[in-house]
Parts: C-alpha cells; sequence; structure tokens
C-alpha cells in the first residue's frame, strides 16, 4: 500500500491510519519537533478493519488513559520499539518511520 500524508478520506472509502498514532505525537516532544502538525506523520490508505486491527495493536501497547498499563510519555525509543512489533509484516511502514527519524 502507498504511504501519503495523513489527511483527509483513503482510496475508495478506506480511512487513512497514522503509521505513529496521533496521541502519541501529543504526548512526545520529539516526535513533534520531526512532525510539526499530525498531518505530517506518514499515513496509509486501508479499509476500516485494518484500520481497526492497527488502532488496537497500537492501543495494546500504549494503552488509553484511563486502562491500565498506560503510559504518560512515551519515549521516542519505546515508540519505535512498539511500531517494530506492531509492523512486523509491513516493512514499508516501519521504514518510513525509521527515514523520518533520520
Amino acid at each position: 500500500m502507498k504511504l501519503a500524508r495523513a489527511r483527509g478520506q483513503g482510496i475508495s472509502g478506506n480511512q487513512i491510519h497514522h503509521i505513529i498514532e496521533q496521541r502519541l505525537w501529543r504526548s512526545n516532544p520529539a516526535l513533534k519537533r520531526l512532525f510539526q502538525t499530525v498531518d505530517d506523520i506518514p499515513g496509509v490508505s486501508l479499509s476500516r478493519a485494518q484500520h481497526q486491527a492497527f488502532t488496537s495493536a497500537w492501543r495494546n501497547m500504549f494503552p488509553y488513559s484511563n486502562q491500565a498499563g498506560h503510559i504518560a510519555r512515551p519515549t521516542l525509543e519505546q515508540i519505535v520499539r512498539a511500531a517494530e512489533q506492531i509492523y512486523a509484516g509491513h516493512p514499508q511502514y516501519l521504514k518510513a518511520i525509521y527515514l523520518a527519524l533520520l
């Protein structure tokens, strides 16, 4: 699937998935320096089911503030390690994250 800026709707009614969750960007100063806005985070057009699967995977790694195990300010290293697990089968997504971190 093609990576693009995460803005608007995906192709053919799909949804745009930020390859790094918006809420992690909001809580991490290093990500805010790398990406000026949330829409600068690379995104990919996914079906609703695929989008939900990745969102759930991120939620499992970094539970929401009202859930047990919540990390208020995950480090960039923690985020990258989580991405490596979440996108293990999608090397193009990992490559986009690595390139953004250079």
